[in-house]
């Protein structure tokens, strides 16, 4: 019988074990070298760490900003200033002072004519989902002292949910939002008082 020392087979296995082994003990030389690195010689963390106190304002000395003696600012200046008056932000006074376009009525009708339940109307209604401008024809269904309230044809409407919707926000979101933030300008520039909803 022969021994393992003289069998080939055991010399190759050996052989790579002592291969592994070898790889073994370079590949945590490796690791420990590259912690090493990155531990010792890397800069310090760049992260803020929310836990720990803010790191210390550093000690630079701010810019001087150098600026003229009050007595180098000539009279003129200061009079002027003082003496303008800016005019009050009007587009109208806007338009005519910086694009010549004068004469531009405070409003477009003195009043509107009143609209009747069953008119039709295109709208253009804005798609969040698709990002897109649409143009859809609605039906007057609800009329309150404040709100026009419209449905785009070819929808189901429940007319008591439609009914329960515009009657609270005519009877109590309205009124709120005026105690809270006062009255918009009514009746507008169309000449009419209502809201519309569609």
């Amino acid at each position: 019988m022969e021994t393992n020392a003289n069998n080939p087979t055991g010399k190759t296995i050996g052989l790579i074990v002592g291969i592994v082994v070898l790889l073994c003990c370079l590949c945590l030389l490796a690791a420990g070298i590259g912690g090493y690195a990155y531990y010792n010689i890397m800069p310090a963390n760049s992260f803020e760490d929310p836990l720990s106190p803010p790191a210390p304002p550093s000690e630079e000395t701010p810019p001087e900003i150098e600026r003229p003696d009050a007595d180098t600012i000539t009279k003129e200046t200061i009079e002027i200033l003082q003496t303008t008056i800016v005019p009050i932000n009007d587009p109208r006074e806007l338009a005519c002072r910086l694009n010549g376009k004068c004469n531009v009525p405070k409003v477009m009708a003195e009043s509107a004519a009143p609209r009747s339940l069953g008119e039709k109307q295109n709208f253009w209604v804005h798609d969040l989902d698709t990002n897109e401008n649409n143009e859809v024809t609605a039906t007057l269904r609800y009329i309150t002292p404040h709100v026009y309230f419209w449905a785009q044809d070819g929808l189901d409407i429940d007319e008591d949910e439609m009914k329960a919707l515009v009657e609270t926000f005519e009877n109590e979101i309205y009124p709120t939002n005026r105690e809270f933030f006062g009255s918009e300008w009514s009746p507008g520039i169309d000449g009419d008082e209502h809201i519309y909803i569609l």
